[in-house]
């Protein structure tokens, strides 16, 4: 009962127990996120940028509801907040826009289901998920984290590809817009 309390004052988000495989543990654990939006939430926080609450609340309802959509009208709207609004909040916090953030977590989810069935063709995950083939999910996860589809489906868990894209982010906003910027 004492190492459950201190989990979870730690935020544990998982143990493993001696009987069970620690690698079908791990990939259960790290795909399959309860709460993926508070925990991107939670993580931007310790991480960095620190964001104001409407700015954080607009990540995490992004992060929420973005497998279900692609347009970010519709997904800003859904959410009650214009899109110049956004648009400006993010610039401001020299962050990247609204349209980014769906993209970037339409990815996370993507990669995520990726990383829970390994052996699923990619053509028939990326049909399931909404892209139109296996190219435009390669291609997305290429252009947002810099890494392949096998090196997603190898590398359990979404925050190292979430802190790639903000460093890669980051890095393009000072170089001109152009062929290799990580999808803004």
């Amino acid at each position: 009962m004492h190492l459950t309390q201190l989990a979870t004052q730690l935020h544990v988000r998982g143990a493993i127990v001696d009987p069970e495989p620690v690698g079908q543990t791990l990939r259960r654990l790290l795909t399959d996120p309860v709460d993926l939006a508070a925990d991107v939430e939670e993580w931007l926080s310790i991480r960095g940028p620190k964001l104001p609450p409407a700015v954080s609340h607009l990540v995490g309802q992004t992060f929420r509801i973005a497998p279900d959509r692609t347009e970010v009208r519709a997904l800003l709207g859904e959410v009650g907040e214009s899109a110049r609004t956004a648009r400006t909040r993010c610039r401001k916090l020299g962050l990247p826009p609204p349209a980014g953030w769906l993209r970037v977590a339409r990815a996370v989810h993507a990669a995520l289901c990726l990383q829970r069935a390994p052996a699923t063709p990619l053509l028939e995950a990326a049909m399931r998920l909404g892209y139109s083939d296996h190219s435009a999910l390669s291609h997305q996860l290429l252009r947002l984290f810099g890494v392949r589809t096998e090196i997603v489906r190898r590398n359990l868990g979404w925050e190292w590809m979430l802190d790639a894209w903000l460093v890669r982010w980051s890095t393009c906003v000072a170089a001109p817009r152009g062929r290799g910027h990580p999808g803004v």
